[in-house]
């Protein structure tokens, strides 16, 4: 069979957080549960939550702040069950301009592609 993977890392919730904030309970619930189910397949492997770039807080409505809160309750969940779980916030999209339809932009993704990269070797010590 294929080798067993080094790290999982993990970046959902842009969609989700798009529009409107979901249920706290339904949201954390069901990640958990993803996670559980891929430490089921790879006990061995340290898992990494991301919180994307393009999440971003408005005066109306602070998005990021509730995927961050969301995010640090999953990993302590999954910490409480003996998992190694590890959690990185990617540098929010603006500044370096956008892509098309507010997607990331290459030096967006480069950037953040630089920084996970950076922050799994340290957690890995690689």
């Amino acid at each position: 069979g294929a080798p067993a993977p080094s790290a999982i890392v993990i970046n959902l919730g842009t969609n989700d957080f798009a529009r409107r904030i979901p249920p706290r309970e339904a949201f954390v619930s069901r990640y958990v549960q993803f996670v559980e189910l891929l430490y089921d397949a790879y006990p061995n492997a340290p898992f990494f939550l991301l919180l994307g770039c393009s999440i971003t807080d408005s005066p109306t409505r602070q998005r990021r702040t509730a995927l961050n809160s969301y995010l640090d309750e999953i990993a302590q969940a999954c910490q409480s069950q003996g998992m190694i779980v590890h959690r990185f916030d990617h540098t929010p999209q603006g500044p370096l301009g956008y892509g098309c339809d507010w997607h990331p932009n290459l030096a967006q993704q480069q950037l953040n592609g630089d920084e996970t990269a950076a922050f799994i070797a340290e957690k890995m010590g690689w």
